[in-house]
């Protein structure tokens, strides 16, 4: 509804677009709102699972990719309907990642060793935990539990996406 809504001001999402989504998350300098926990756990800005679905199936998208920690929470887990394993010889990258997509021959184009870098950089940072990315040509979505009340650790994080995002496009 908020794309629908967004669209019938501004226009269509042209196809090849890039969706960024500016939340002002870093403003919160307080430790337990810039976590924002509840009864049913930590909750961060970002768009819905239904959203991306809509802008992948909806719009002229190739391909989409799942990538997700292996002991990712159901919680933070991407919607996979219609997706199918990826196959590839990247041992120690499929140690970590479960890897899903529409298209295998696409996705493995798409995940080049920068790309794959760019994702362990961000796993890693500011500590190892879990995430899912969520890659289409027109389409990134990082989705991590934080581990870090500082706001310069966001600051990096975001850095670290955008080089993703760059080492995406270049793939």
């Amino acid at each position: 509804a908020d794309i629908e809504r967004h669209e019938a001001a501004y226009g269509r999402v042209p196809s090849g677009a890039w969706v960024l989504m500016r939340t002002d998350w870093s403003k919160r300098r307080d430790p337990e709102a810039y976590q924002n926990f509840d009864e049913t756990g930590q909750h961060t800005p970002g768009p819905s699972a239904e959203a991306v679905l809509f802008m992948v199936q909806q719009r002229d998208v190739r391909a989409h990719c799942e990538i997700f920690f292996h002991q990712a929470r159901p919680a933070l887990l991407p919607a996979t309907r219609g997706l199918f394993a990826v196959e590839f010889d990247w041992e120690e990258f499929r140690r970590r990642w479960n890897v899903l997509a529409s298209d295998g021959d696409e996705v493995r184009h798409l995940l080049s060793d920068g790309v794959r870098l760019a994702i362990e950089q961000l796993w890693r940072h500011p500590l190892p935990g879990e995430m899912t990315v969520s890659i289409s040509p027109n389409c990134l979505v990082v989705r991590k539990i934080w581990n870090s009340a500082r706001g310069i650790d966001i600051e990096e994080f975001v850095e670290r996406a955008c080089m993703l995002s760059d080492q995406v496009h270049l793939a």
